[in-house]
């Protein structure tokens, strides 16, 4: 059973009510979502640096390791190989190389370059900015024929797929880690594209 409300009360607390309104709240500001292009990380956003729990703060101190570069050393290799392309591979990897002159001055197959060895292989040449392999390949094209095949006696293009195979499989091994393929002449790159390709190994033609 409810309990009378007198009148003369009812109409006291009306007059109240409307000689005393109540304050209207004001807008409240939405949290910030961090400076533009910030990608939502500023405070108060899941996975801002400001965020980061006591035992991760290093992380933003931490730099990109690159395993070449850690693990490998530059080193002088007395290859056999025709003065252009050695000069090619130097162009290509900026490293510094020699070629041996016979007596009357002219240039010989002998000399060296220096290159990067990393686990037990030889790389052209190592870029740490890029965290980038190198391997330069000079003029092969004159060892294949009209019909886009390698002349007979020539066996190098074998050889070059086994480093092919051993290089990038080295590379897929550490992804922070690039390799890239430079050849100075179009019909060797062309010709080489299916080891490369199956190996996951970039290239380039690069006169």
């Amino acid at each position: 059973m409810a309990i009378p409300f007198p009148a003369t009360l009812a109409r006291a607390a009306n007059a109240m009510a409307q000689a005393m309104p109540l304050p209207i709240p004001g807008p409240t500001a939405a949290p910030s979502a961090g400076p533009a292009g910030s990608g939502g990380t500023g405070a108060g956003a899941d996975g801002g640096w400001g965020e980061l729990p006591r035992d991760r703060s290093r992380e933003r101190e931490r730099p990109c390791k690159c395993p070449p570069e850690k693990g490998g050393e530059k080193v002088q290799r007395n290859h056999g190989m025709n003065p252009e392309p050695r000069r090619y591979q130097a162009r290509i990897t900026g490293f510094e190389y020699g070629i041996v002159s016979d007596g009357t001055g002219r240039e010989t197959s002998q000399g060296w370059n220096m290159e990067w060895a990393w686990l037990g292989t030889d790389f052209d040449g190592f870029q740490p900015s890029q965290c980038l392999l190198q391997e330069a390949k000079g003029n092969y094209d004159q060892f294949i024929g009209g019909n886009g095949r390698p002349l007979e006696f020539f066996k190098g293009f074998t050889n070059m797929a086994e480093q092919i195979k051993k290089q990038g499989t080295i590379a897929r091994s550490n992804p922070s880690a690039k390799l890239m393929w430079y050849f100075q002449t179009s019909k060797t790159r062309e010709f080489m594209l299916p080891p490369l390709q199956r190996f996951g190994v970039s290239s380039v033609f690069q006169p």
